[in-house]
C-alpha cells in the first residue's frame, strides 16, 4: 500500500457509471451527452469515457432550474 498522496487532477475525472448515476441517466444519454459536448469528456485510447465531475455538477444545476422554471409557469 502506497503512502503517496492523491493525484487530485485525476481524482475530478469520473467513470461512466459515476456519471449515469450522478444524472440517473442511461449509457446511452450518457455517451450522447459526451459527444453533444454537453458535459466535458475524453474519450480514452480504450474506448472508455472519463468525465469532468464539475460539468455533471453544472448540468445538474442548470438541470434544477429549468424544472423550477417550469414548475412556476405550471403554478400561474
Amino acid at each position: 500500500m502506497s503512502n503517496k498522496p492523491l493525484n487530485t487532477e485525476r481524482s475530478r475525472w469520473l467513470k461512466m457509471g459515476q456519471a449515469m448515476s450522478m444524472l440517473n441517466v442511461c449509457r446511452d444519454t450518457m455517451r450522447s451527452y459526451c459527444v453533444q459536448g454537453l458535459v466535458r469528456a475524453e474519450k480514452l485510447p480504450s474506448g472508455h469515457w472519463r468525465i469532468e465531475q464539475g460539468s455533471i455538477e453544472q448540468l445538474l444545476q442548470c438541470r434544477d432550474r429549468l424544472v423550477v422554471e417550469h414548475l412556476r409557469r405550471l403554478m400561474l
